[in-house]
């Protein structure tokens, strides 16, 4: 996945996700299997700075900027695929397209992403371009006995070693 040069307007068909960096420069725009990317200044004449594709089998539901505006985006897709937009290198690639993510969140740095998959909480790391990491979120003896399993469905960062993590649970 690599960016349609040159960028090409702006997106025909209505548009489903949005996300702005943490510096207000750029807005990412997601519509019909296309990342748009916007410098901010320019979107009242439309101009868009690039274009990616990504297809169609991945539909998007949530992007975050990295927190440090090094020009990092990740995207979460409905069938948990994970992928990271280096804007200022101009590659798309899919971090995890086998694991059925949940959510995710950047670290204070931008150094890692937490992710949650299924009842584990993942870390990923940018430079290293792996998983270094995996927490699994352990159920009450009350929970076990009535057959309850639990799902990561919230993170935040607290600072850069800390982290706090929502679980949903799951009857089964």
């Amino acid at each position: 996945m690599r960016p349609v040069w040159p960028a090409s307007g702006s997106p025909k068909s209505p548009v489903t996700v949005l996300s702005l960096s943490q510096d207000e420069s750029l807005l990412a725009a997601v519509s019909s299997g296309r990342l748009y990317i916007f410098r901010s200044k320019d979107l009242h004449k439309g101009l868009c700075e690039s274009v990616w594709e990504i297809g169609t089998e991945v539909d998007i539901v949530h992007m975050s900027w990295d927190p440090k505006d090094s020009g990092m985006l990740a995207l979460l897709g409905t069938s948990g695929e994970l992928l990271l937009a280096d804007v200022q290198q101009g590659s798309l690639k899919k971090v995890a397209d086998d694991l059925e993510i949940t959510c995710f969140a950047w670290s204070p740095l931008g150094c890692s992403l937490a992710v949650g998959v299924d009842d584990c909480l993942k870390i990923y790391s940018t430079s290293s371009e792996s998983f270094s990491e995996s927490i699994k979120m352990a159920c009450t003896d009350a929970q076990e006995t009535a057959g309850i399993s639990l799902r990561v469905d919230g993170i935040f960062w607290m600072k850069e070693n800390s982290i706090c993590v929502t679980c949903e649970e799951i009857n089964n």
